[in-house]
């Protein structure tokens, strides 16, 4: 038999039909005339057969999709073949999906520990922030207070002699100002306590420098 040719019985098994069931469809489109079923049955060996135009007739009035595997003509996907093909694209799908799932999992992930990191960074630049205010707001210390201490503290540093006795590490007014930062000192009152110093040896080599020129 001609690989193209099938009797009613094979071709209604691959469309998952009854034999007869197929057959009362093709009398019926028989009788229905020559715009519905155009073709004369053809038999071989005294069994019904459907050449390929028949099957694809079949399968055009039964809404049963049909595609092109060459050009030498068409082959109706069998059923099993269709589920199966839907599966196929079905799993690709769901791969496609996890992955897409995981793509945007990785980029949350990575955005909350950007967040994070940024979070923590605004922190400590407040923090230092608040340092630098802290000793910036030394400068600010009143001047009365300043020179109240000094009443207390210079009457005795006149002397040039004693002067140097007493300090002989000075090295200058900044370098007494920025001695917490050597020290590592961070607290409002050492710095506070180094610009009064500062401040004091300052004024106190000043009048001593002072005094030897009026003198």
């Amino acid at each position: 038999m001609n690989e193209e040719r099938k009797t009613v019985k094979e071709f209604a098994d691959e469309l998952n039909m009854d034999k007869k069931q197929l057959q009362n469809k093709l009398n019926y489109w028989k009788k229905k005339g020559a715009e519905t079923w155009n073709f004369s049955d053809t038999f071989s060996d005294g069994v019904r057969t459907l050449t390929k135009p028949e099957q694809e007739r079949v399968c055009e009035l039964l809404g049963i999709p049909i595609f092109r595997q060459n050009s030498d003509g068409f082959q109706k996907p069998k059923n099993d073949e269709n589920v199966e093909l839907l599966k196929e694209k079905i799993a690709t799908l769901e791969e496609d999906k996890k992955f897409l799932q995981a793509q945007v999992e990785t980029q949350n992930q990575a955005n909350a520990e950007m967040r994070i990191l940024l979070q923590n960074s605004l922190k400590q630049l407040s923090e230092k922030v608040s340092e630098i205010s802290k000793i910036e707001n030394l400068e600010t210390v009143d001047t009365k207070e300043i020179e109240k201490d000094f009443e207390v503290s210079e009457k005795p540093s006149e002397n040039e002699e004693l002067f140097w006795k007493m300090n002989p590490n000075y090295k200058g007014y900044w370098n007494e100002r920025l001695r917490p930062l050597r020290e590592g000192k961070w607290d409002r009152q050492s710095w506070r306590l180094a610009k009064l110093r500062a401040y004091r040896l300052k004024t106190t080599l000043e009048k001593i420098e002072k005094n030897k020129k009026d003198f």
